[in-house]
Formats: structure tokens, C-alpha cells, sequence
């Protein structure tokens, strides 16, 4: 009796031991790694960067894993071949090289990880080695994706600053006018061409003796003239630069007295009228179209604004003894700003302004001096083009309404650059740009911050199975108990005892030897083993209610069916131990277990103790017990209802196995 009350704990003891930490233990589990990667000159300073090494180096400090490096490929896949790996990775030669190359990277046709397993070893320590190759190849993709970002945001980082300017904002808006009056030139030239298609057809026809008269003169002009406006602008830039640094000088010398006389500000208002003189002049000498010529125009213009603002807060000082803090921080960040435009801007547009005009002067003469040289060889050849010219209208006309279409919305978004929430945006753009290289490639690599909130947590895989090798264990007690003993005792003849009578005071036995086999093995799991039980009492009533279940069900189906019921109960146990959603879910067990589950009781006794083991919700514990009642039930109606009717039967059988002599 002590043995048959004992035995079944054990059973679940030792299933809930085993399993109580497994992913806990995976350090033990070896896998190998090999690194043939041949490293790559990454750096400016000629450092070389070793992916391969730096993964290796990660993967054997892990403990999450037995990682054991291997020298060559080939003796990591024997060893893998051999069992002596569960798994084995091989980093490839050129793993740094297309970190940093992509172009290398797309025409390499070779993987750049090698991902060997041994798949008969063990069924679960071949998932995990597929997991962890899993992450080891998600780690690698974070790292290319982290170079590639960074390197990304450090060049448009490099190329803001190589911009000149600290109003960064004004530099877009300045871009975005620049390729709107592009577009609109562009668009102004197609349709005069549209235009004047059939009158140039005429006049080409008739190029070829005028040609030679072009030669000469008029280019030459053009040249002088061109030497003649370097002459004249460059000399008028190093004025407004000389200019600009005696402003700097006067404002320096009001800050080191800490006072501005009435000489110092007469001497500052007139050195900045003399600069405004000089940039008037300057834009004077410029043409009114073209891209460069207007780029450099709004750069004078911005030049002039910020040079009255700084008049404005020379002119409001009281002078004497008056207050010059602000003068000297506003209007030293003018003068800085002012520096900036004409070094980062205006500078060295005009130069390329005056390198643009000579080039295609050069190009005219060499132009009509092969012209001049062709001569009336040529008229046939401009008769074929004047031609063309006549289907060309249709095409030109298109194309000039194309670009107007595209500066007018160039033109509507810099209107709504003007508004606050366009201001806002490009500052926000501008502001994204000059981020840390570093901390975008990181952001994008890892984007989604993921908050994670256990619901009923559960400390140790051992505590998750406990409900079910339980509710197992109790199920094996009674099968022990019928196996074992007496279902109906002896046939003693007793005083006014009917069968009934006697049936139910043997079944008060076993429903005893039960109830101590379920409070053997509830309490030994929360006292012996400290599985995690939040209701100790609940887990020990829900122990209780499915011993009783189980008892009755099993003793009437074993008294309906005598051996033929033994064996239905074992069966009933296999099948419920892979159907009953104790281990997998049912959602992923085959069809046929998520039909039939529900009409076996392990499941309602196991979520009834899960329940009291991990949290408590609304009345569902006693809700699975009542849906477990049913199943007792269904035990009295065996007992009560099937067992007479089948008595000839099973005396039968009992009579055919004795003479066996086998059972």
C-alpha cells in the first residue's frame, strides 16, 4: 500500500526535475566555428578589420553555447559528420571584405556563412543549433547594415560640412531656387525653339555661306571682355573680404574699451556704407540670367541683409556709455555669418561664373572655326537638319510645358518652405542629417524597441510542466491501483450487504489510497521540488477533485469492461499524453488531437491547476473542475449502467484466460 501511494509521485518528480531548466544548460551543448575570413583595409589610418575574428572572439566568450573553434573547414565538418558537434559554422574569406565593399559583396557568388548540422544527434538540440545560426546570422546582418548606414550619414555629414554655412535652411532654399530658375530657363529656351522652329529652318538652310563672316572679331570681343570682368570682379571680392575684416577689427576694438564712442560708431556706420556700395557694384556687373550668375546674385543679396542688420544694431547703441552686449554678440555672429557667404558662396560662384564664360567662348571659337573651314560642304548636311526642324515643334512644345510644370512646383514648395510647419520640416531634415553617423546605423539596425510584459509569469520550464506530469502521475496512480488490486475483494457472504453495497465500500478503498497519491504528489511538488504555486491549497483541491474523477472513471470502466477496460484505460493515457496540450499547444499538434482532445479529461485537470498554480482569472479554475465532474460521471454510468449487462461476457472471458494458464 505504501508503495502504491509513493510510486506515482515519482513519476511526476522526476519528468518535472528533468525538464526544469533545459534552455538553462545549453552552455554544454557544443557547436564549432571556423574562420577563414581574410580581413579587409577598411580604415583611412590602414587599420584592418577582421569580421570573422571579432564573431569568433563573441561567439567562445558566449556561455550560452559550448563554442570550440576549429582550424579549417574540413575538420569541422568530419567532426560535425562524426557526432562529436551537434552543429558548425564557417565564416567565409571574404565575410569583412563585403562589409565594406558592396560591390565586391554583389558579385560574390560564394555564402559567407556555411551552416553545418548533425540532424539524427538529438531532435531538440537540433533546433536549438538552428536557432542559434539563426542569430548569429541576424548578428551579422546588424553589423553590415550598421557599416553601411554609418558610412552613409558620415558622408552627408562630410558634405554638409563642406557646405559654408550655418544656415543650413537657407542653403536648401537657395538649391531649390537655383533648379527652379534652371527649369524655367530650360522651359524659356524649348519654347522659343518650338516657336521659331520653321523660321531657324529657314535661315539653316542658308548658314552655310554666312558662316565664314562669324570668324574673328566678335569672339575676340567676347574674350577681352570676359579677362575684362575678372579684372574687374575679383578685385571688387577681396575689397568686400578687406571690408568685412575691418569691420571685425573696429568691433573688436569697442569690445576690449567695453563702451562704443561716437567716433567708433560713425567709423563702423561708415565702413558698412562703403561695404554696401561695394556689393551693389559687384551685383551690377553680373548678368541677370543664368543659373550661376543667380545663385551668386542671392548670395550678395543675403550678404546685404545681414550687413543692414548689423548697421540697424550699430545705429541703435546710445552712445556714450551705452550698452553694447548685444552688438557684440548679435553683430559678431553677422559678421561670421557674412565671412561665410562670401567664402562659401559667393567666392566661388563668381569664379565659376568667370571659368564657365571662358570655356564656352573657347568652344564657339573652335566651333565656328570647324565651320568656317567646312565651308559649303556643309550646306547639305543643314538643309537635311532644317529638315528635321520642321517636326520639331510638337516635341519642343511638350517638353516646355514638362519643365514650366516642374518649376512651378519646385516654386510651391519653397512657398511652403516659407510657412512655419515647412521651416519646421526642413530644420527637422537638416537636423537628421547632422546626427551621429554612429547612432543612426544603430537606430536602423535595431528600430522597434520591443517592451515586453509576462502575463502570469512562470519562473522555470520544470514549474510549466508540473500541471501536466501531475495531473499524468495521478492518472498512473489509478491505473496502478486496478492493476494491482481487487476491484470487487472477496466473495464473502456478508449480512444484508448487497453487491452494490459491496462494490461501493471497495471503490471507499481505492478512492482512499487516490486521494493520498494526489497529496503526495501536489505537495511534494511545491514542498520538495519548489515548483512555482502561487494557491498551494487550490493545487492540492484540484489534485484532489481529479483523483477523485479519474478513480471513478477508471474503476467503472474497468468493472463495465474488466481486462478489455484495462487496456482502454492505458490507451486513454497515450493518446492524451501527446493530444492533451500539456506539452505543444493543440494548435500545432495534428488535426486529429484538436478534435478529439476535448473529449478526454487531461486537459481540463491540467489548466484547472494551472490556474492555481500561476494565477488566478475570474471563476475559471472551478469551471475546468466542473467540466472535469462530467467525466466522473461518465464512470457511474459505466458502473451502474453497463456492468450487469456485460457480467456473462466477462465471467466468459475470465473462464477462457484461466485455462491459458498464460494470465
Amino acid at each position: 500500500m505504501a508503495a502504491a501511494c509513493i510510486i506515482p509521485a515519482f513519476y511526476a518528480w522526476f519528468n518535472i526535475y528533468s525538464n526544469w531548466d533545459p534552455y538553462g544548460a545549453t552552455g554544454n551543448i557544443p557547436i564549432a566555428v571556423c574562420s577563414l575570413d581574410q580581413g579587409y583595409d577598411a580604415g583611412e589610418d590602414g587599420a584592418k578589420v577582421d569580421l570573422g575574428r571579432e564573431i569568433v572572439d563573441e561567439l567562445t566568450a558566449s556561455g550560452s553555447i559550448d563554442w570550440v573553434e576549429v582550424n579549417s573547414a574540413a575538420d569541422l565538418e568530419e567532426q560535425v559528420r562524426s557526432g562529436c558537434y551537434y552543429a558548425g559554422l564557417v565564416l567565409g574569406e571574404h565575410l569583412s571584405r563585403n562589409m565594406y565593399d558592396l560591390t565586391a559583396a554583389l558579385a560574390d557568388t560564394e555564402p559567407e556563412v556555411v551552416f553545418y548540422q548533425n540532424a539524427k544527434t538529438n531532435a531538440v538540440a537540433d533546433k536549438i543549433t538552428e536557432t542559434v545560426a539563426q542569430e548569429v546570422e541576424h548578428s551579422i546582418q546588424n553589423k553590415y547594415l550598421n557599416v553601411l548606414v554609418e558610412k552613409g550619414f558620415a558622408e552627408v555629414e562630410d558634405l554638409l560640412s563642406q557646405a559654408g554655412a550655418d544656415d543650413l535652411r537657407q542653403s536648401l532654399e537657395l538649391t531649390l531656387t537655383d533648379l527652379r530658375d534652371g527649369l524655367s530657363e530650360y522651359a524659356g529656351v524649348a519654347r522659343a525653339l518650338a516657336e521659331g522652329a520653321g523660321r531657324f529652318s529657314q535661315d539653316l538652310t542658308g548658314a552655310g555661306d554666312s558662316l565664314p563672316e562669324l570668324s574673328g572679331p566678335d569672339l575676340t570681343a567676347a574674350a577681352q571682355l570676359t579677362d575684362s570682368l575678372e579684372n574687374a570682379v575679383l578685385p571688387q571680392t577681396e575689397e568686400i573680404a578687406s571690408a568685412l575684416a575691418d569691420l571685425r577689427r573696429q568691433l573688436d576694438t569697442a569690445a576690449a574699451s567695453g563702451s562704443l564712442t561716437e567716433e567708433m560708431r560713425e567709423g563702423l556706420l561708415t565702413q558698412t556704407d562703403s561695404l554696401s556700395l561695394r556689393l551693389q557694384a559687384l551685383a551690377e556687373l553680373l548678368p541677370e540670367r543664368g543659373l550661376v550668375s543667380g545663385a551668386v546674385s542671392r548670395a550678395l543679396t543675403r550678404l546685404q541683409q545681414k550687413l543692414d542688420g548689423f548697421r540697424a544694431l550699430v545705429a541703435a547703441v546710445d552712445v556714450p556709455g551705452g550698452d553694447i552686449s548685444r552688438l557684440l554678440d548679435e553683430g559678431g555672429d553677422l559678421l561670421d555669418e557674412m565671412e561665410q557667404l562670401l567664402n562659401g558662396s559667393l567666392l566661388p560662384g563668381l569664379q565659376q561664373f568667370i571659368a564657365d564664360a571662358g570655356r564656352d567662348i573657347d568652344l564657339l571659337q573652335r566651333i565656328l572655326d570647324s565651320l568656317a573651314a567646312g565651308g559649303q560642304e556643309l550646306q547639305p548636311a543643314l538643309a537635311a537638319a532644317a529638315s528635321a526642324l520642321d517636326t520639331l515643334d510638337g516635341s519642343t512644345g511638350q517638353l516646355a510645358s514638362l519643365l514650366e510644370t516642374s518649376s512651378e512646383g519646385i516654386d510651391q514648395l519653397l512657398g511652403d518652405l516659407e510657412q512655419s510647419q515647412g521651416r519646421e520640416l526642413a530644420d527637422s531634415l537638416i537636423s537628421l542629417l547632422h546626427g551621429d553617423p554612429g547612432e543612426f546605423a544603430d537606430f536602423l539596425t535595431s528600430p522597434v524597441e520591443v517592451s515586453s510584459t509576462t502575463v502570469y509569469p512562470v519562473d522555470y520550464y520544470g514549474s510549466a510542466m508540473a500541471p501536466f506530469y501531475s495531473t499524468l502521475a495521478i492518472w498512473v496512480g489509478c491505473v496502478i491501483l486496478v492493476a494491482v488490486l481487487r476491484l470487487e475483494g472477496r466473495h464473502t457472504r456478508l449480512p444484508d450487504v448487497s453487491e452494490q453495497q459491496r462494490l461501493w465500500g471497495r471503490f471507499l478503498l481505492f478512492f482512499c489510497i487516490s486521494q493520498i497519491q494526489a497529496a503526495v504528489i501536489t505537495l511534494g511538488d511545491v514542498y520538495l521540488l519548489h515548483v512555482q504555486c502561487l494557491y498551494p491549497l487550490r493545487f492540492w483541491f484540484c489534485g484532489a477533485v481529479t483523483s477523485l474523477v479519474f478513480m471513478t472513471l477508471i474503476y467503472g470502466v474497468v468493472l463495465a469492461f474488466g481486462d478489455l477496460g484495462k487496456a482502454a484505460v492505458v490507451v486513454a493515457m497515450i493518446v492524451q499524453i501527446a493530444g492533451s496540450g500539456g506539452t505543444f499547444p493543440i494548435e500545432i499538434l495534428p488535426g486529429i488531437f484538436s478534435s478529439i482532445y476535448r473529449f478526454f479529461p487531461y486537459p481540463y485537470a491540467i489548466n484547472a491547476m494551472r490556474e492555481a498554480m500561476f494565477g488566478l482569472y475570474g471563476n475559471n479554475m472551478y469551471v475546468y473542475l466542473a467540466e472535469l465532474l462530467v467525466f466522473a460521471a461518465v464512470g457511474l454510468l459505466a458502473w451502474l449502467g453497463l456492468r450487469r449487462p456485460n457480467a456473462g461476457v466477462l465471467r466468459f472471458m475470465e473462464e477462457e484466460l484461466d485455462e491459458t494458464g498464460v494470465l
